[in-house]
């Protein structure tokens, strides 16, 4: 089955190239918008695998805010398109942790290449995880006593550690893999702090990140667990989690 794609750019006529180039590599384009607002519903509505997104979109949500958005909230990775790659710009687009960039026009060997290895690191990055999960649960199998340790983020949400489960007042709450790694970091040592550089490259496979970045996973995360009060900033240093194992 063919990736499906969703193409956010502000010239028509480039977007059209783009479109016709990937569906001749046999790829299904799911979709056409110039508006970063729409682009975000659009993802929840048609689940693309992959967002081709113009930097610089005119409009309300900027193009680094939509890919925001979309990979934090909604899990699916993004391709930047830009005509400008100036470090300022690169800089910008960083916080969004992208999967690529793309400088416009696209050559198409040079669109169809990185399409692919986005679309394959974002699955590498996923496998990880997966198999991370299942070696824990079969290490603990064969020691015939798994069952992963919970820890209290609020008065109303647990987490059970390694495996994304994530309960609040009983219903599960879903995770992205980011906020997933960030629990998993800090909850598997409680009461030590996590230092800045080592979530950043544990979370963003990067040594370096944004802060600002940082603090919008944890703004979601607080949202979907009544506030995780239990997550700690350390000045300048990095988070820590503040929990007892329960029962």
């Amino acid at each position: 089955m063919s990736a499906r794609i969703l193409i956010v750019e502000d010239e028509p006529i480039l977007a059209l190239d783009i479109k016709e180039i990937l569906q001749e590599a046999g790829y299904s384009v799911v979709g056409i918008t110039h508006s970063g607002a729409e682009a975000i519903e659009l993802c929840g509505i048609l689940h693309p695998q992959l967002v081709l997104m113009d930097i610089q979109l005119e409009d309300d949500v900027s193009g680094t805010e939509a890919a925001h958005a979309i990979q934090g909230e909604l899990d699916i990775p993004v391709v930047f398109l830009t005509s400008f790659i100036d470090s300022e710009t690169i800089a910008t687009a960083q916080v969004s942790s992208p999967y690529g960039y793309l400088h416009k026009p696209c050559r198409p060997e040079i669109l169809l290449a990185t399409v692919q290895l986005a679309l394959k690191q974002y699955q590498r990055q996923h496998q990880l995880v997966n198999d991370l999960a299942s070696a824990r649960q079969f290490q603990g199998q064969l020691q015939g006593k798994y069952e992963a340790p919970k820890v209290q983020l609020s008065a109303s949400t647990q987490y059970q550690l390694f495996s994304g489960r994530l309960l609040r007042d009983g219903a599960p709450v879903k995770l992205t893999p980011k906020e997933q790694k960030f629990l998993d970091i800090l909850a598997s040592q409680p009461g030590e702090v996590v230092s800045f550089e080592r979530i950043y490259t544990e979370v963003w496979n990067s040594g370096q990140g944004s802060i600002q970045a940082l603090r919008t996973l944890l703004h979601r995360l607080r949202q979907k667990s009544g506030g995780a009060s239990a997550i700690e900033s350390v000045f300048e240093s990095g988070y820590r989690i503040l929990v007892e194992e329960s029962e």
